[in-house]
């Protein structure tokens, strides 16, 4: 997990173009750095010479999904390493539910203007209010994006917290 916040340094990674982050440790400790980033996001990875493959949960809003490609690293000088994630395929899924408690969130927002209007509907403001709150705090406040470009700040985190000779941690 992320220990402080600071700007993404990661290259890349939008609309389908590779994305990839310059570390300061060795390609070995590099991808060791990966493969603990890809089990604690619960993905898969499969091992090959100086990269690999990978396969892990991606979030963006209302969808989740999964997302396939692969790792590689270069050297970039004597103590620094490129680490390049290239996607190969995406596959993301509406989140049903979530998308029904926004409509009846929406249905609420538009109530509320509604009401006014018309003396009648005042009793079921607050129903109205009360599904525009359901919305925010069940859905709205949750929303997340997790992907490459997020991973590869993670992977950027584990190589600054370690020991330059392997990936146990500073004391």
């Amino acid at each position: 997990m992320k220990s402080k916040k600071r700007p993404s340094t990661v290259e890349g990674g939008r609309d389908g173009e590779p994305a990839s982050v310059r570390v300061p440790v060795s390609s070995e400790i590099a991808l060791e750095a990966a493969e603990e980033a890809v089990r604690l996001w619960g993905g898969e990875w499969r091992r090959d010479g100086t990269g690999g493959s990978l396969e892990l949960p991606v979030a963006a809003g209302v969808r989740r999904g999964h997302l396939a490609g692969s790792l590689s690293t270069a050297s970039a000088g004597s103590d620094h390493t490129t680490v390049t994630v290239e996607v190969s395929a995406e596959d993301y899924r509406l989140q049903g539910r979530e998308v029904m408690v926004l409509l009846m969130g929406a249905f609420g927002g538009l109530f509320l203007v509604a009401a006014p209007f018309s003396p009648q509907l005042f009793d079921l403001i607050p129903l109205a209010g009360l599904l525009l709150l359901l919305a925010w705090f069940l859905v709205v406040s949750r929303l997340r994006y997790r992907g490459v470009v997020e991973f590869l700040d993670e992977v950027l985190d584990l190589t600054e917290t370690v020991d330059p000779q392997g990936l146990e941690p500073e004391a």
